[in-house]
């Protein structure tokens, strides 16, 4: 169990580092790996007993559809996702009971307080 844990490992960081080294449009050598190196923890990873979770699908998707759509590392996400890390610790130290004022004030008061300031 343990190689197989490490062979999950290690084929991940192998995706890691191509796509740190591809450009946005990958040459088919670095494309062909990143396929490889994503199928292969793909498939590894029951015998690793990794669970089954859709991120391990979409993470396949991005590998294969890599030619068409670039680089993944270098694909944008939204503006405001680094929000929902700050939204889920508030919600979780709230009562139930005043949980919608305490999710909303706290959300608020961030903003005002100037604590969302992003790289620009």
């Amino acid at each position: 169990l343990g190689t197989t844990v490490l062979a999950v490992g290690e084929a991940l960081i192998n995706c890691r580092n191509i796509m740190r080294v591809s450009p946005r449009q990958m040459p088919p050598e670095l494309f062909q790996g990143l396929v490889d190196s994503a199928s292969n923890a793909f498939n590894l990873r029951e015998l690793a007993h990794v669970p089954w979770i859709p991120k391990w699908h979409l993470f396949i998707h991005l590998a294969h559809r890599a030619r068409q759509t670039g680089n993944p590392a270098l694909q944008a996400t939204f503006l405001d996702e680094s929000y929902n890390g700050r939204l889920a610790a508030i919600a979780a130290s709230a009562h139930r009971m005043t949980w919608h004022r305490r999710v909303l004030s706290s959300f608020r008061y961030a903003f005002s307080a100037g604590q969302n300031k992003r790289a620009r």
